[in-house]
């Protein structure tokens, strides 16, 4: 019984500790297997100790404390290109040519991320070429309290304190900022 709480315990504390995360992500960084992690998240579910969100083609799992507005701020600082666009917008509005000067990236990838960072309702379309952050004050205070969380997510999946053996990556700083 003890070895059972245990692994409920670890389940939980990933979904804490890095909300938003994915089924495989959980599994990796618990180092519980596939079918195993699959019982205990059915049953923390089941016990509203957490909630499953499912988008697109995947679920995410947060703590049920979270508000509809915060884990979808989350969800779309977890993305590389979505991270990037937020932070740009969260100093001021911008316009699309001004993204795409400022992230490096091709024009199409900077579309289709607004695309879904305003389909999100984290960004609205201002005018006709100008981007902002929606609900400024609210989501910059999510962006400043979840973006260290995000972090420190990605560093899990190269290290886990859950599993004895441990795989070291090097980072390209830019990919953060």
């Amino acid at each position: 019984m003890r070895h059972i709480n245990n692994r409920v315990e670890t389940v939980l504390s990933g979904i804490k500790n890095s909300p938003g995360i994915r089924y495989r992500e959980l599994v990796r960084i618990t180092g519980i297997p596939n079918g195993t992690i699959s019982y205990y998240i059915k049953k923390l579910e089941k016990n509203q100790q957490i909630s499953v969100q499912k988008i697109s083609r995947s679920c995410r799992f947060f703590v049920p404390e979270l508000s509809e507005i915060q884990r979808r701020v989350i969800v779309m600082l977890r993305g590389k290109n979505t991270r990037s666009i937020l932070l740009a917008l969260k100093k001021d509005e911008m316009s699309f040519s001004s993204l795409v000067e400022q992230l490096k990236n091709h024009p199409s990838t900077v579309s289709i991320n607004l695309k879904k960072l305003v389909n999100s309702e984290v960004v609205e379309k201002i005018g006709k070429d100008r981007f902002a952050i929606k609900n400024k004050d609210i989501i910059t205070k999510i962006i400043g309290e979840f973006e260290s969380i995000t972090l420190f997510f990605v560093s899990l999946l190269y290290y886990s304190p859950f599993q004895s053996s441990t795989n070291f990556v090097l980072f390209d700083s830019s990919v953060f900022v």
